[in-house]
């Protein structure tokens, strides 16, 4: 299976189970959520990934955070044009 070979990043929020999938590294992070930060900011001395309650935006903080430059994203929209929701009819809207 490729969740064997690559890396598993997972939030400090995450629930426990998602720990158990797949074999490759462990790769933690913690969301710059002011319920959570300050204690684990003092303790990895940076804060945290902003996330915005999205995946893209949270691959995108963490590639940033990875010193990543440049960063190309294809086919990804980030943008939320005109006021509208993204994904019409969703939560977001």
């Amino acid at each position: 299976s490729y969740l064997d070979r690559v890396i598993r990043l997972y939030g400090l929020s995450a629930h426990p189970a998602l720990f158990s999938t797949g074999n490759g590294p462990l790769l933690t992070l913690f969301e710059l959520l002011p319920q959570l930060a300050a204690p684990f900011e003092e303790f990895y001395g940076q804060p945290g990934i902003p996330v915005c309650a999205s995946v893209s935006t949270a691959a995108l903080s963490v590639a940033q955070r990875m010193g990543c430059d440049p960063i190309v994203l294809v086919g990804q929209d980030l943008a939320y044009s005109g006021g509208r929701a993204y994904a019409k009819g969703t939560v977001y809207e």
